[in-house]
């Protein structure tokens, strides 16, 4: 009898924990791009860029790929030049689509009109296609900048 009661008295005190939460509601975990401080954004902003500089592939791909997932909060215009280079001269394909693709993001006319220009003298196919659908999303988002501009309201990507 004695276990018992001992036994009642343990599920008692156990059962709301095992329960779980009162509320069917999760929290919701902040992003890093609303967390992250602007001095954050920085220094991770300069650490690509010596990323980039490197001769490092792997390297300069993970960077490639932080830059257009994290774009919009980077300031990564002194890669420019790396990131053109990558496009240019990398012997990979794949690394070659990758800087392409980076160049959209790094919201720089000069990148993009670099693109436009190596477009008729693109020698792989491959290539070929991403940069056509990628200056095609450029005139797309410059597009509707003017026609939102031209209702006098604020676009919500500023050239850089």
């Amino acid at each position: 009898m004695t276990r018992a009661i001992a036994l009642l008295l343990v599920l008692a005190v156990a059962a709301p924990a095992l329960a779980g939460p009162l509320s069917p509601e999760t929290p919701e975990w902040p992003t890093p791009e609303a967390t992250w401080k602007k001095a954050d954004w920085d220094a991770f902003s300069q650490n690509l860029v010596v990323g980039l500089a490197t001769e490092n592939d792997g390297l300069r791909a993970s960077a490639l790929q932080m830059i257009i997932r994290y774009g919009d909060n980077l300031d990564v215009r002194d890669a420019t030049f790396d990131v053109v280079e990558i496009y240019r001269s990398h012997p990979n394909e794949r690394m070659r689509r990758l800087a392409a693709v980076t160049c959209l993001h790094l919201k720089n006319e000069w990148a993009m009109s670099f693109l436009r220009m190596s477009e008729p003298f693109e020698g792989s196919d491959t290539v070929l296609h991403t940069v056509r659908a990628l200056l095609a999303e450029h005139d797309a988002r410059k597009q509707a900048r003017v026609e939102v501009g031209s209702l006098g309201m604020i676009a919500d990507e500023t050239e850089r």
